[in-house]
């Protein structure tokens, strides 16, 4: 449910109104009101609420954006929620990763610019395999900057990462609408979320002339806003959908800047896509999840870089695939405009992807 932020009792109050749906509440919070996280954290253990999230850039709400407020989500008896500070080197744990049964899900939101976020899913991916369905989002602000952005009642968490493990099954959807138009090229040579080489070569100039030789005149355009929207990078997949990458700058040393990581002898692909075909791949994904029954929860994670792409249609495109979600369940659509989408389910593994959209049915049944 979407709660307004007047203030931070109001927020409490509506909580604790609803006490009896959930003994934990996940909440996801619109950037505007970081400000007061600090204040509702201290009430909420003040209180005896238990509450986890994490702040985005924007919202879904009832299929529509919103840039306001908190989408508030009832946590049923028996979920856990485990944090983890995420580093390059290893993934620190505050409590264990608990044991689950097969008919169980999860959700994972993790600090978009925490340094090794592959490390982190992994060792989830490693735990769990795909004996559950996984979805989440990166998290943090729009403007990139470098501010805790995922909490629970006792606090911030630096490089945070939240895992939800719910005691029901799951059904999930992943498509982005990109279609590949040059590759396969090797990325020889990366470190984390940088591309260096790209086919034994400098891959900023490499990227720019790949671009020269798709659109005439752009190669010398900014990577952001420009050219990532245009022509975003991928990480193939044969069998699963692409794993999308968001360039974000060229440096001086002539590498690629990505939002995340690209792991090195990767194949990569340049791709492209209008609103017409991302608006289609969010349909699809929500498409995936037909026959799925016993819906409490429909959960989305819809990268902010597609919302910038589409802009006014950003709408149009939750709309539409809001009618097919009515053919499915009557739960409302409700998510977050994510910096970074995780998915994982039958047909994948636990990937963290950029510019895509995720769909999680979260069901009742035990």
């Amino acid at each position: 449910m979407h709660i307004p932020f007047r203030s931070v009792s109001d927020v409490l109050d509506l909580l604790a109104d609803k006490e009896s749906e959930s003994s934990a509440w996940l909440l996801f919070v619109a950037e505007r009101h970081a400000a007061q996280l600090p204040d509702l954290m201290t009430e909420a253990q003040a209180r005896h609420i238990t509450i986890c999230g994490a702040i985005f850039p924007g919202l879904i709400s009832d299929a529509q954006r919103v840039d306001e407020g908190v989408i508030a989500i009832a946590l049923p008896s028996g979920s856990r929620c485990t944090t983890a500070t995420v580093a390059l080197d290893q993934t620190r744990w505050h409590t264990p990763i608990p044991a689950l049964p097969e008919d169980s899900s999860a959700l994972i939101l993790v600090d978009c610019l925490a340094r090794g976020i592959s490390g982190f899913l992994s060792q989830i991916y490693n735990e769990y395999g795909n004996r559950i369905n996984y979805a989440g989002a990166g998290t943090g602000f729009s403007d990139l900057r470098a501010q805790p952005s995922v909490f629970t009642d006792s606090g911030f968490v630096d490089s945070g990462a939240l895992l939800i493990t719910l005691p029901s099954p799951s059904v999930t959807g992943v498509r982005h609408g990109w279609n590949r138009v040059a590759g396969p090229f090797i990325a020889t040579r990366t470190d984390g979320s940088v591309i260096q080489e790209l086919n034994w070569e400098s891959a900023g100039t490499f990227y720019r002339q790949q671009v020269a030789e798709l659109s005439p005149g752009l190669e010398d355009k900014p990577i952001f806003p420009t050219l990532n929207s245009l022509f975003p990078l991928s990480i193939g997949r044969p069998f699963a959908e692409d794993v999308m990458r968001d360039p974000i700058e060229i440096n001086a040393a002539d590498e690629i800047v990505t939002l995340s990581d690209v792991p090195e002898n990767s194949m990569i692909y340049i791709e492209t896509g209008d609103n017409a075909s991302l608006i289609d791949g969010a349909c699809q994904a929500v498409s995936e999840c037909a026959g799925a029954t016993d819906v409490s929860v429909c959960f989305v994670s819809d990268c902010y870089s597609r919302a910038l792409k589409l802009g006014d249609s950003l709408n149009q495109e939750l709309q539409e695939a809001g009618e097919i979600l009515k053919s499915i369940t009557e739960a409302p659509m409700e998510g977050v405009l994510a910096l970074g989408e995780v998915c994982g389910n039958e047909r994948s593994t636990l990937e963290f992807y950029n510019k895509t959209f995720v769909i999680s049915l979260l069901t009742s049944r035990r």
